[in-house]
């Protein structure tokens, strides 16, 4: 079995040096091998006490607790602190955009904030989208970026307002003015009553008397009926008009705001354009409907080529085989 000297002596061989005596071997080498077993020892004692000092204390963690804890003089978005929550509100508005809505309505305000709070903190969510990210800058700059700084209204938020508040408000406030919104109907002249055209859900009525249709009707308002109505239709209904005018049996009779109403569409913006303006303006127009159906005929005719030259043409309803 070989010693620590024959083992030292084994190395200095392998690096070309001569072999020592045995006496200076446990004199001097044994000693400094002491020593740095000992050094090696003492720095490991001492290490995990280090590492122990690095762990935060309950006390620490507990100011840490203290610091995520939300105030409702913290923005959501950012660092900033307002000395009140109005300011804070205010604040979020102007630099974020975010608006609370029904803040008349609103019975808790600290804790919505409180609550918006938590869902950016917590599960580090968007307000308005529902985006996660993984950590609470990632969705800050998010929502600041995307320009989602706003709240989704959902169920949740239910449990900060209060809605029946105010509309027993709003309901008192009707029956107190029922008697001036009487009086206020009575002195209504039937004229502006007549001027008045209330808008439905696919049009829209402006003061110069065009109206607006919705786009989805768009088709059925690009017709055009040339023989409707009939010359004779036409004669009809001035004669059935003329008739009830003479004898007042016409309960809303005409009036320059409905007559300006019922005019032909694109006709009022034509106002004060002279004749020769407004043939050169039906030239234009048939010339780019003309172009228009040839641009159309051009497409359909390409793809119509290209299905045509198909490698592997396959009919829809091949039928029959030959032969």
């Amino acid at each position: 079995m070989h010693t620590d000297y024959h083992e030292y002596n084994l190395k200095r061989k392998i690096a070309s040096l001569s072999p020592i005596p045995a006496e200076i071997f446990y004199g001097n080498v044994s000693k400094s091998r002491e020593v740095a077993v000992n050094t090696a020892a003492n720095n490991a004692t001492i290490q995990p006490a280090e590492a122990m000092e690095t762990i935060p204390s309950d006390t620490q963690t507990h100011k840490v607790a203290i610091q995520t804890e939300y105030t409702h003089l913290q923005c959501l978005f950012c660092s900033l602190e307002s000395p009140t929550m109005d300011d804070n509100v205010e604040h979020m508005f102007k630099i974020h955009g975010m608006f609370i809505p029904d803040q008349d309505n609103l019975e808790d305000a600290e804790g919505l904030l409180t609550y918006l709070f938590n869902i950016i903190s917590e599960f580090h969510e968007c307000l308005y989208c529902g985006k996660t990210k993984e950590t609470v800058e990632g969705i800050r700059s998010h929502m600041i970026d995307k320009g989602h700084c706003k709240m989704a209204f959902d169920e949740e938020l239910d449990q900060f307002y209060d809605f029946e508040a105010g509309s027993e408000d709003g309901a008192e406030g009707e029956m107190i003015g029922e008697d001036e919104e009487h009086v206020e109907a009575d002195s209504t002249s039937p004229a502006q009553v007549h001027d008045f055209h209330p808008d439905s859900d696919h049009e829209l009525h402006l003061p110069s008397g065009r109206i607006i249709g919705h786009r989805s009707l768009s088709r059925y308002y690009r017709q055009n009926l040339h023989s409707y109505p009939t010359p004779a239709e036409r004669a009809d209904r001035r004669a059935i008009t003329a008739a009830e005018a003479a004898n007042g049996d016409n309960p809303m009779p005409d009036h320059p705001g409905r007559q300006l109403a019922t005019r032909a569409r694109g006709e009022m913006g034509m106002i004060g354009v002279s004749e020769l303006e407004k043939r050169a303006l039906r030239v234009t127009e048939k010339k780019a409907l003309k172009q228009e159906v040839r641009a159309r005929n051009e497409h359909e005719w390409r793809v119509n080529k290209e299905s045509n030259h198909q490698k592997h043409y396959r009919p829809a309803d091949p039928g029959p085989p030959n032969g």
